[in-house]
C-alpha cells in the first residue's frame, strides 16, 4: 500500500494529465512535472539555498561524450555563489565529489531545473549511482563469492516496480536485480556516497 505522500503525488499527476487532455496539450512528462513545481519566483528563492534538493535535466546534446544519459538527475545545492546572478555550485547524486557551477535562472527558464521534494530512496534509482549490496552466506551458497559487501553501479531502474539492476564491479558482465525498499529496510542495500 502506498503512503499518503505517494497517493497525493499520484493524484496530482493524474489531475494534471487530465487537465492537459482537456486542453489538448501533448507535453512530455518532464515538462508536466516542471509546470507543477514552478510558481513565479518561488522556486528560485527555494533553490538558491544551501542544501536545497533539485532535479536537473540533461538532454542528448548535454550528454554527448560524457557517459551520462538523457534524463533528470538528482542534485543538491552545495553553495550559492551569487544570489543576484543566481549562480550556485551543485553536486549530483551520481557524482558526489564533483561540483558544477550552474546558472539557476537560466536552467529554470529552459525547463531543465526543478525543486525536488521527493523521497531519499530516489537516489538509488539514479542510473550510474554507486551502491553497496550485502550478500549473506546463505545467498552466496557454494559459489566462489564470500559473504560481505559488494560495490556496484545502477544500470537500469524502475521506480514503479521498486527495482534496480546493478552491475557489481567484481563481476561486470552480469547485472543483479534488487528490490530497493526491501533492501534499504533490511540493511542489505546502501549508497556508497549518499548526499541526502
Amino acid at each position: 500500500m502506498d503512503n499518503i505522500e505517494d497517493v497525493f503525488e499520484d493524484l496530482t499527476e493524474y489531475v494534471m494529465i487530465e487537465n492537459n487532455k482537456e486542453l489538448n496539450l501533448k507535453l512530455p512528462n518532464t515538462i508536466v512535472a516542471m509546470k507543477s513545481c514552478t510558481n513565479a519566483g518561488e522556486p528560485l528563492k527555494n533553490i538558491l539555498k544551501r542544501g536545497a534538493r533539485v532535479k536537473i535535466f540533461w538532454g542528448k546534446d548535454d550528454c554527448k561524450d560524457t557517459g551520462w544519459h538523457e534524463g533528470w538527475y538528482l542534485a543538491i545545492v552545495k553553495e550559492v555563489l551569487d544570489f543576484e546572478e543566481t549562480m550556485a555550485n551543485i553536486t549530483y547524486v551520481v557524482e558526489p565529489k564533483c561540483l558544477y557551477e550552474m546558472n539557476v535562472s537560466q536552467l529554470l527558464n529552459e525547463g531543465h531545473l526543478m525543486l525536488h521534494n521527493g523521497s531519499e530512496l530516489e537516489q538509488f534509482f539514479e542510473i550510474g549511482s554507486q551502491v553497496k549490496v550485502k550478500w549473506t552466506k546463505d545467498e552466496i551458497g557454494d559459489s566462489h563469492w564470500r559473504p560481505g559487501w559488494y560495490v556496484g553501479e545502477v544500470q537500469t531502474s524502475d521506480l514503479d516496480s521498486d527495482e534496480i539492476e546493478v552491475m557489481l564491479y567484481s563481476e561486470p558482465d552480469v547485472t543483479y536485480c534488487y528490490d530497493v525498499t526491501f533492501g534499504v529496510a533490511n540493511g542489505s542495500l546502501q549508497m556508497v556516497n549518499a548526499i541526502f
